[in-house]
């Protein structure tokens, strides 16, 4: 009924009967199955073989594994095709599933749900591919920098966690208080093959630190609000954790966890946050705050490069192009001033046949560092130091069996003396008037009498002088 008051219309709706009972409740929608929310590849598999629907998608991603295994090869420069390619068979299977599957879709109705199985997708996909793209294909690439980073490791080993500029009484906690921490982290090398699997690995281990952090700081009489860790102090510590489990390899860790991780979900932002305290630990040690990797002996390991270069650099490359190189190894030589070690092959030699050619191999190592110069001059001297670098008064050296080349002894014009060599083995005249220069081509063009009325005069004034 419709009632007016004054300017107002009012609607009055009138019962019967009073309401009775209670309001109804609120119908939530529950899916027949739930998707596992733990990432581990091989219930991840078993969970997809458990429904026949998805038998047709599971051998399409098995052929296009096999072709990729089988035709991959990595490009410098062309690792986002890579990850592409990845992709696009992680998202072909997914669509594939969801088409026949009726009951994962309705799973998938709910945003977590969904979530969770685009990640098992992925899981299942990057655990085919775990020993193409990590251990084939990533380990060797980023060789360099793991040795890098494991040697820093070794370097700080002994090293108290008091020595890390954390403030009191994190500073003063032992390493037994990060027991578990230490173990969970392990599990990155050991169980983890993915790079879901290893980023639930760091996130797991981040919580450990901050209980363990917790408890030791409530033993000290501290109040709650100073138990919680800082962004500033878990670096730090998970620095330390490293350090102390011994896991190799931290910067493929990271470039693998960092370009490989397909599926982008709503804990993506908690494994964005777990990555990026990992890359912020791998720069705390790169950077040597205690310059230990200088100081200590260095003793290689079978994680420690041969000869490692010292190089804080803030780049990780994508990895692609700050890769660590080696330092070039120092070559001791006796010191021997009619020795030489130097460019081979500077000079050009001809020889009779390919099998001189082997045989010149071994005549080449008895006769390395005893032959004479080419070139020898005391004045005018050769520009050699401005075509090669100074290598320890080393002089350029033949490496044939050759006659040693012949000096000729210029007339003595003055008190200081003039020698100059010429190689017999050049036998061109026109290469050897290129060798004697405009001024020497000009001597030898003049005519006798003035050669000899020069000679003349030089000889008289000298005897004046005298």
């Amino acid at each position: 009924e419709t009632v007016y008051i004054g300017k107002y219309r009012i609607r009055v709706c009138s019962i019967d009967r009073l309401l009775e009972g209670e309001a109804p409740k609120k119908h939530y929608y529950k899916p027949a199955i739930t998707i596992p929310a733990v990432r581990n590849a091989k219930s991840d598999l078993e969970f997809l073989n458990m429904f026949p629907e998805n038998l047709e998608a599971l051998n399409e991603l098995q052929n296009s594994v096999q072709e990729f295994i089988g035709s991959y090869v990595y490009i410098k420069g062309y690792n986002t095709c890579t990850v592409e390619k990845i992709q696009h068979m992680c998202m072909k299977t997914y669509s594939a599933i969801l088409q026949k599957n009726k009951l994962i879709q309705d799973s998938c109705r709910i945003p977590l749900g969904h979530d969770h199985f685009e990640e098992l997708v992925e899981n299942v996909v990057m655990s085919f591919l775990h020993k193409k793209v990590w251990i084939q294909t990533l380990r060797p690439l980023l060789r360099s920098q793991d040795d890098y980073l494991d040697s820093i490791c070794l370097a700080y080993s002994h090293v108290v966690l008091s020595q890390y500029s954390l403030r009191y009484p994190i500073s003063e906690m032992h390493v037994s208080c990060f027991t578990d921490a230490i173990h969970n982290f392990q599990k990155i090398e050991t169980q983890a093959t993915t790079p879901l699997e290893k980023a639930a690995v760091v996130k797991s281990t981040l919580d450990l630190i901050s209980l363990a952090v917790r408890d030791s700081v409530q033993q000290f009489g501290h109040s709650t609000s100073d138990t919680s860790v800082t962004s500033d102090e878990m670096i730090p510590l998970l620095a330390f954790i490293m350090v102390q489990s011994g896991v190799r390899r931290k910067a493929s860790l990271i470039y693998y966890m960092q370009h490989y991780r397909l599926a982008r979900t709503i804990e993506g932002s908690v494994y964005s946050f777990v990555l990026a305290t990992m890359k912020s630990a791998c720069e705390f040690l790169k950077d040597d705050p205690l310059s230990l990797y200088e100081c200590v002996p260095f003793q290689r390991t079978h994680s420690t490069p041969l000869l490692p270069f010292r190089r804080k650099s803030n780049d990780f490359p994508e990895m692609d192009h700050s890769l660590y190189k080696y330092a070039r190894p120092h070559i001791l030589l006796p010191h021997l001033p009619t020795k030489s070690f130097d460019i081979m092959d500077e000079w050009p030699t001809s020889y009779s046949s390919s099998n001189s050619s082997v045989s010149s191999l071994g005549s080449y190592k008895q006769s390395l560092g005893t032959s004479e110069p080419m070139i020898s001059t005391t004045f005018p001297s050769l520009s050699t130091p401005l075509l090669y670098p100074k290598r320890h008064g080393r002089s350029l050296s033949s490496s044939s069996r050759s006659s040693p080349p012949e000096i000729i002894h210029v007339p003595e014009r003055s008190k200081r003396s003039i020698s100059i060599t010429l190689d017999t083995r050049i036998h061109s005249k026109e290469d050897q008037d290129d060798l004697m220069g405009d001024f020497l081509k000009g001597l030898s063009k003049m005519d006798d009498d003035v050669a000899r009325g020069s000679a003349e005069s030089i000889k008289t004034f000298h005897n004046s002088f005298i």
